[in-house]
């Protein structure tokens, strides 16, 4: 799956295939912490895998998304 933000529109893919997009108007995180499998305060464990997380400057185009499986 993969999210793209320009700015004033999310749009997330399934490969290369458009599955939903709608506007939206997203702050940038500021200082502080994140989290990827689990809440802030360490609540809801995520039980799945995470192969990847990959952030860019900028929105891509499809022609640019990660082609699965991944090259190791």
């Amino acid at each position: 799956m993969t999210f793209v933000y320009d700015g004033k529109e999310l749009r997330n893919y399934v490969g290369d295939e458009l599955e939903g997009s709608g506007p939206v108007q997203l702050a940038p995180q500021g200082q502080g912490h994140s989290s990827v499998g689990t809440r802030i305060n360490k609540t809801y464990y995520f039980k799945g895998a995470i192969l990847m997380a990959r952030f860019m400057p900028r929105a891509l185009p499809p022609d640019e998304f990660l082609k699965f499986p991944p090259a190791r």
